[in-house]
């Protein structure tokens, strides 16, 4: 550690948590460690936080609508998929 405080985090450990440099991370003291943790990037938003915060024109669309538009696009996927072969 140097005269700062500052100390390196070994390349390995900084890939398996995916810390690039600029990178967020918190401090935590538990039970006599240190404990460093990314910061996310963006909030966690819950769905009924998010509810409502994309602007939409347009009649809703039930949950039921949207699995059978889902379904049909993997379904045109896979049949262009066949052709190709």
């Amino acid at each position: 550690m140097s005269s700062k405080g500052q100390v390196a985090i070994p390349a390995a450990l900084r890939e398996a948590i995916d810390l690039r440099p600029g990178s967020e991370v918190s401090f935590e003291l538990a039970g006599g460690a240190i404990l460093l943790r990314p910061v996310p990037r963006f909030k966690a938003v819950t769905p009924e936080e998010g509810y409502g915060c994309i602007p939409h024109k347009g009649r809703p669309v039930s949950e039921a609508a949207i699995r059978r538009a889902a379904r049909a696009a993997a379904a045109a996927k896979w049949r262009r998929r066949s052709e190709r072969r």
